[in-house]
Protein backbone atom coordinates (compact mmCIF):
# COMPACT_ATOMS: atom_id res chain seq x y z
CA UNK A 1 0.00 0.00 0.00
CA UNK A 2 1.42 3.33 -1.20
CA UNK A 3 0.48 6.13 0.73
CA UNK A 4 1.69 9.74 0.25
CA UNK A 5 2.46 12.48 1.65
CA UNK A 6 1.40 15.64 0.82
CA UNK A 7 2.69 19.14 1.80
CA UNK A 8 0.60 20.98 -0.07
CA UNK A 9 -2.13 23.62 1.74
CA UNK A 10 -5.56 22.68 0.31
CA UNK A 11 -8.72 24.16 1.48
CA UNK A 12 -11.57 22.29 -0.04
CA UNK A 13 -15.59 23.30 0.24
CA UNK A 14 -18.28 20.82 -0.87
CA UNK A 15 -20.54 21.86 -2.91
CA UNK A 16 -24.27 19.39 -3.71
CA UNK A 17 -26.76 22.42 -5.21
CA UNK A 18 -27.34 25.12 -8.20
CA UNK A 19 -25.96 28.40 -7.21
CA UNK A 20 -27.37 31.25 -5.64
CA UNK A 21 -26.86 34.58 -3.56
CA UNK A 22 -25.49 32.56 -0.57
CA UNK A 23 -22.30 33.06 0.99
CA UNK A 24 -19.91 31.27 3.02
CA UNK A 25 -16.85 32.90 4.89
CA UNK A 26 -14.69 32.09 7.92
CA UNK A 27 -11.16 32.38 8.40
CA UNK A 28 -8.22 30.13 8.38
CA UNK A 29 -6.04 29.44 11.71
CA UNK A 30 -2.54 28.08 12.09
CA UNK A 31 -1.60 26.60 15.54
CA UNK A 32 1.70 27.40 16.38
CA UNK A 33 3.56 26.79 19.86
CA UNK A 34 0.06 26.35 21.69
CA UNK A 35 -1.52 29.81 20.06
CA UNK A 36 -3.71 29.86 16.79
CA UNK A 37 -2.53 32.62 14.17
CA UNK A 38 -4.51 33.61 10.67
CA UNK A 39 -2.73 31.68 7.67
CA UNK A 40 -2.71 33.60 4.42
CA UNK A 41 -2.85 32.37 0.85
CA UNK A 42 -4.40 28.98 1.77
CA UNK A 43 -6.25 27.78 -1.33
CA UNK A 44 -10.03 27.33 -0.76
CA UNK A 45 -11.92 24.71 -3.44
CA UNK A 46 -15.51 24.15 -3.68
CA UNK A 47 -16.59 20.03 -4.55
CA UNK A 48 -20.19 18.08 -4.10
CA UNK A 49 -19.87 16.10 -1.07
CA UNK A 50 -21.54 16.49 1.86
CA UNK A 51 -20.38 14.88 5.10
CA UNK A 52 -17.21 12.33 5.78
CA UNK A 53 -18.58 9.57 5.93
CA UNK A 54 -20.20 10.22 2.57
CA UNK A 55 -17.15 10.70 0.88
CA UNK A 56 -15.26 7.89 2.18
CA UNK A 57 -18.12 5.17 2.22
CA UNK A 58 -18.43 6.31 -2.13
CA UNK A 59 -14.52 5.98 -2.25
CA UNK A 60 -14.62 2.58 -0.53
CA UNK A 61 -17.46 1.11 -2.56
CA UNK A 62 -16.05 2.30 -6.00
CA UNK A 63 -12.64 0.83 -4.89
CA UNK A 64 -13.85 -2.12 -3.57
CA UNK A 65 -15.48 -3.29 -6.84
CA UNK A 66 -12.67 -2.19 -8.76
CA UNK A 67 -9.80 -4.47 -6.71
CA UNK A 68 -12.36 -6.93 -6.14
CA UNK A 69 -13.17 -8.16 -9.69
CA UNK A 70 -10.37 -9.84 -10.63
CA UNK A 71 -10.58 -12.19 -7.72
CA UNK A 72 -14.59 -12.50 -7.22
CA UNK A 73 -14.65 -15.73 -8.85
CA UNK A 74 -11.87 -17.42 -6.92
CA UNK A 75 -13.58 -16.11 -3.57
CA UNK A 76 -16.42 -17.79 -4.62
CA UNK A 77 -14.76 -21.12 -5.81
CA UNK A 78 -12.56 -21.25 -2.25
CA UNK A 79 -16.05 -20.28 -0.34
CA UNK A 80 -17.50 -23.83 -2.08
CA UNK A 81 -14.37 -26.09 -1.35
CA UNK A 82 -14.39 -24.75 2.60
CA UNK A 83 -18.58 -25.33 2.81
CA UNK A 84 -17.49 -29.00 1.11
CA UNK A 85 -15.28 -29.31 3.77
CA UNK A 86 -17.82 -28.03 6.73
CA UNK A 87 -20.17 -30.43 5.25
CA UNK A 88 -17.94 -32.96 5.43
CA UNK A 89 -16.15 -32.42 8.86
CA UNK A 90 -18.87 -31.21 11.22
CA UNK A 91 -21.05 -34.49 11.62
CA UNK A 92 -18.17 -36.03 12.43
CA UNK A 93 -17.04 -33.38 15.25
CA UNK A 94 -20.33 -33.96 16.55
CA UNK A 95 -20.57 -37.37 16.69
CA UNK A 96 -17.04 -37.40 18.65
CA UNK A 97 -18.52 -34.98 20.80
CA UNK A 98 -21.64 -36.60 21.76
CA UNK A 99 -18.79 -39.78 22.79
CA UNK A 100 -17.03 -37.77 24.90
CA UNK A 101 -19.92 -36.70 26.54
CA UNK A 102 -21.35 -39.85 27.04
CA UNK A 103 -18.47 -40.92 28.79
CA UNK A 104 -17.45 -37.66 30.89
CA UNK A 105 -19.93 -36.35 33.40
CA UNK A 106 -17.64 -34.64 35.63
CA UNK A 107 -17.61 -30.84 35.32
CA UNK A 108 -15.13 -28.74 35.71
CA UNK A 109 -15.76 -28.48 39.41
CA UNK A 110 -15.79 -32.34 40.20
CA UNK A 111 -12.12 -32.27 38.08
CA UNK A 112 -11.35 -29.51 40.21
CA UNK A 113 -12.57 -31.29 43.55
CA UNK A 114 -10.59 -34.59 42.30
CA UNK A 115 -7.72 -32.74 42.03
CA UNK A 116 -7.76 -31.27 45.61
CA UNK A 117 -8.86 -34.44 46.90
CA UNK A 118 -5.34 -35.84 45.04
CA UNK A 119 -3.31 -33.30 46.49
CA UNK A 120 -4.30 -33.58 50.30
CA UNK A 121 -3.68 -37.42 49.58
CA UNK A 122 -0.07 -36.72 48.44
CA UNK A 123 0.73 -34.23 51.61
CA UNK A 124 -0.71 -37.06 54.23
CA UNK A 125 1.23 -39.61 52.14
CA UNK A 126 4.25 -37.72 52.73
CA UNK A 127 3.56 -36.87 56.29
CA UNK A 128 3.17 -40.41 57.19
CA UNK A 129 5.80 -41.92 55.16
CA UNK A 130 3.13 -44.75 54.19
CA UNK A 131 4.23 -47.81 52.28
CA UNK A 132 4.00 -48.63 49.16
CA UNK A 133 0.12 -50.60 49.40
CA UNK A 134 -1.13 -47.71 51.08
CA UNK A 135 -0.76 -45.30 48.23
CA UNK A 136 -2.61 -47.12 45.55
CA UNK A 137 -5.75 -45.21 46.91
CA UNK A 138 -3.37 -41.88 46.10
CA UNK A 139 -2.53 -42.84 42.64
CA UNK A 140 -5.94 -43.95 41.42
CA UNK A 141 -7.24 -40.62 43.04
CA UNK A 142 -4.67 -39.02 41.30
CA UNK A 143 -4.92 -41.00 37.78
CA UNK A 144 -8.96 -40.37 37.64
CA UNK A 145 -8.12 -36.44 38.27
CA UNK A 146 -5.91 -36.36 34.73
CA UNK A 147 -8.68 -38.51 33.25
CA UNK A 148 -11.41 -35.76 34.23
CA UNK A 149 -9.17 -32.55 33.63
CA UNK A 150 -8.32 -34.12 29.87
CA UNK A 151 -12.25 -35.19 29.07
CA UNK A 152 -13.31 -32.00 30.03
CA UNK A 153 -10.54 -30.28 27.86
CA UNK A 154 -11.42 -32.63 24.88
CA UNK A 155 -14.78 -31.52 25.03
CA UNK A 156 -14.00 -27.98 25.37
CA UNK A 157 -11.81 -28.19 22.36
CA UNK A 158 -14.67 -30.25 20.28
CA UNK A 159 -17.38 -27.55 21.44
CA UNK A 160 -14.85 -24.88 19.90
CA UNK A 161 -14.36 -26.45 16.93
CA UNK A 162 -17.82 -27.02 16.39
CA UNK A 163 -19.02 -23.71 17.27
CA UNK A 164 -16.55 -22.34 15.16
CA UNK A 165 -17.19 -24.52 11.93
CA UNK A 166 -21.30 -23.37 12.06
CA UNK A 167 -19.96 -19.37 12.38
CA UNK A 168 -17.96 -20.35 8.98
CA UNK A 169 -20.58 -22.30 7.16
CA UNK A 170 -22.98 -19.06 8.01
CA UNK A 171 -20.41 -16.96 6.30
CA UNK A 172 -18.99 -19.09 3.16
CA UNK A 173 -23.23 -19.87 2.20
CA UNK A 174 -23.74 -15.83 2.23
CA UNK A 175 -19.94 -15.79 0.17
CA UNK A 176 -21.42 -18.44 -2.56
CA UNK A 177 -24.07 -16.26 -3.13
CA UNK A 178 -21.99 -13.66 -4.41
CA UNK A 179 -23.06 -11.53 -0.89
CA UNK A 180 -20.38 -11.36 1.12
CA UNK A 181 -17.56 -8.95 2.24
CA UNK A 182 -14.72 -10.33 0.75
CA UNK A 183 -12.81 -9.42 3.20
CA UNK A 184 -14.83 -11.33 5.76
CA UNK A 185 -14.70 -13.92 3.36
CA UNK A 186 -11.47 -14.12 3.35
CA UNK A 187 -11.10 -13.63 7.25
CA UNK A 188 -12.97 -17.01 7.56
CA UNK A 189 -10.89 -19.00 4.84
CA UNK A 190 -7.62 -18.04 6.81
CA UNK A 191 -8.99 -19.05 10.21
CA UNK A 192 -10.27 -22.44 8.90
CA UNK A 193 -6.77 -22.88 6.68
CA UNK A 194 -5.14 -22.03 10.51
CA UNK A 195 -7.43 -24.20 12.81
CA UNK A 196 -7.99 -26.79 10.97
CA UNK A 197 -4.40 -27.23 8.87
CA UNK A 198 -6.87 -26.76 5.44
CA UNK A 199 -5.04 -25.05 2.81
CA UNK A 200 -7.84 -22.99 0.86
CA UNK A 201 -6.75 -20.47 -1.53
CA UNK A 202 -6.69 -17.03 -0.30
CA UNK A 203 -7.05 -14.19 -2.81
CA UNK A 204 -4.85 -10.96 -1.84
CA UNK A 205 -7.01 -7.59 -3.32
CA UNK A 206 -5.98 -5.53 -0.13
CA UNK A 207 -3.20 -3.87 -1.60
CA UNK A 208 -5.08 -2.75 -4.76
CA UNK A 209 -8.17 -1.88 -2.45
CA UNK A 210 -6.37 0.77 0.01
CA UNK A 211 -4.06 2.52 -2.52
CA UNK A 212 -7.68 2.37 -4.75
CA UNK A 213 -9.77 4.07 -2.02
CA UNK A 214 -7.24 6.55 -0.98
CA UNK A 215 -6.94 7.91 -4.66
CA UNK A 216 -11.06 8.30 -5.13
CA UNK A 217 -10.99 10.53 -2.29
CA UNK A 218 -7.69 12.81 -3.29
CA UNK A 219 -9.51 12.55 -6.90
CA UNK A 220 -13.02 13.65 -5.52
CA UNK A 221 -11.48 16.86 -3.69
CA UNK A 222 -9.12 17.76 -6.46
CA UNK A 223 -11.26 17.03 -9.72
CA UNK A 224 -14.28 18.46 -8.50
CA UNK A 225 -13.55 22.08 -7.96
CA UNK A 226 -15.96 24.42 -9.03
CA UNK A 227 -14.50 27.64 -7.75
CA UNK A 228 -10.91 28.32 -6.13
CA UNK A 229 -9.47 31.40 -3.64
CA UNK A 230 -7.40 32.33 -1.45
CA UNK A 231 -7.08 33.65 2.35
CA UNK A 232 -5.85 36.94 2.91
CA UNK A 233 -3.71 38.72 4.64
CA UNK A 234 -5.40 37.93 8.06
CA UNK A 235 -6.10 34.72 7.10
CA UNK A 236 -9.93 35.07 5.90
CA UNK A 237 -11.34 33.65 3.25
CA UNK A 238 -15.46 33.49 1.00
CA UNK A 239 -17.26 31.93 -1.72
CA UNK A 240 -19.76 34.20 -3.11
CA UNK A 241 -22.89 32.53 -5.02
CA UNK A 242 -22.86 29.23 -3.78
CA UNK A 243 -26.23 27.69 -3.43
CA UNK A 244 -27.93 26.48 -0.10
CA UNK A 245 -27.11 22.91 1.07
CA UNK A 246 -24.33 20.89 3.44
CA UNK A 247 -20.83 21.28 2.43
CA UNK A 248 -17.09 20.14 3.99
CA UNK A 249 -14.11 22.71 4.65
CA UNK A 250 -10.94 20.38 3.76
CA UNK A 251 -7.56 22.08 4.26
CA UNK A 252 -4.13 20.36 5.28
CA UNK A 253 -1.55 21.83 6.21
CA UNK A 254 2.30 20.58 7.33
CA UNK A 255 5.29 22.80 8.84
CA UNK A 256 8.06 21.52 10.50
CA UNK A 257 6.09 21.38 14.19
CA UNK A 258 2.95 19.72 13.41
CA UNK A 259 0.91 18.21 10.16
CA UNK A 260 -2.97 17.35 9.73
CA UNK A 261 -6.21 18.54 8.03
CA UNK A 262 -9.22 20.10 8.72
CA UNK A 263 -12.48 18.21 7.07
CA UNK A 264 -15.75 20.25 8.45
CA UNK A 265 -18.96 20.06 7.91
CA UNK A 266 -20.81 23.46 6.94
CA UNK A 267 -24.27 24.13 6.38
CA UNK A 268 -25.07 26.92 3.93
CA UNK A 269 -28.50 28.67 4.60
CA UNK A 270 -27.83 32.61 3.33
CA UNK A 271 -24.82 33.74 4.79
CA UNK A 272 -22.78 31.35 6.45
CA UNK A 273 -19.74 31.19 8.87
CA UNK A 274 -17.23 29.09 9.48
CA UNK A 275 -13.41 28.45 11.10
CA UNK A 276 -10.50 26.37 10.69
CA UNK A 277 -9.30 26.44 14.07
CA UNK A 278 -7.26 24.25 16.48
CA UNK A 279 -10.84 23.00 17.45
CA UNK A 280 -11.56 21.09 14.23
CA UNK A 281 -8.00 20.55 13.24
CA UNK A 282 -7.28 16.95 12.97
CA UNK A 283 -3.37 16.36 13.79
CA UNK A 284 -2.65 13.75 11.76
CA UNK A 285 -1.84 13.43 7.92
CA UNK A 286 -4.78 13.43 5.71
CA UNK A 287 -3.47 9.76 4.10
CA UNK A 288 -2.23 8.20 7.38
CA UNK A 289 -6.45 9.27 8.21
CA UNK A 290 -8.00 7.76 5.09
CA UNK A 291 -4.94 4.29 5.52
CA UNK A 292 -6.48 3.77 8.69
CA UNK A 293 -10.10 4.48 8.10
CA UNK A 294 -10.25 1.89 4.97
CA UNK A 295 -8.21 -0.91 6.97
CA UNK A 296 -10.82 -0.36 10.16
CA UNK A 297 -14.31 -0.36 8.31
CA UNK A 298 -15.61 -2.85 6.66
CA UNK A 299 -15.51 -3.18 2.70
CA UNK A 300 -18.10 -4.19 0.54
CA UNK A 301 -20.42 -3.85 2.98
CA UNK A 302 -23.82 -2.15 3.26
CA UNK A 303 -23.61 1.65 3.69
CA UNK A 304 -24.65 1.46 7.30
CA UNK A 305 -22.21 -1.22 8.12
CA UNK A 306 -19.64 1.03 6.72
CA UNK A 307 -20.22 4.35 8.55
CA UNK A 308 -20.55 2.59 11.87
CA UNK A 309 -17.54 0.27 11.34
CA UNK A 310 -15.62 3.73 10.73
CA UNK A 311 -12.53 4.37 13.51
CA UNK A 312 -13.17 7.32 15.56
CA UNK A 313 -11.15 10.72 14.99
CA UNK A 314 -9.27 10.74 18.39
CA UNK A 315 -8.45 6.92 18.04
CA UNK A 316 -6.38 7.63 14.97
CA UNK A 317 -4.57 10.47 16.30
CA UNK A 318 -3.70 8.35 18.87
CA UNK A 319 -2.38 5.86 16.96
CA UNK A 320 -0.24 8.13 14.38
CA UNK A 321 1.26 9.75 18.10
CA UNK A 322 2.51 5.80 19.51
Amino acid sequence: MKVKKSTALICSVLLTTACSQSVVEGHVYIVVGGNAKPSRGETVSLIPIGNRADLLYSASKAAFESATAPVRDRIELACQEASEFIAHTQPSIEDELRRFQQQSSVTDLGCYVLEMEAERLNRESEELDEVHSTRQPHHDTQAAARSCTDNNWTLQTLTDRLASLEEAAIELTVCTEGNSDARSAISTLKSLNAYFGEDFEVPDFEGEYFDEAIENVLTAITSNRVERTDSTIDGAFAFHGIGRGNYLLFSEYADSIIQGFWLTPVAVDGTSRIDLNHRNFVATPFPYYLAHQFLTACAGCTESEFKNSMASESDIVAAYRE
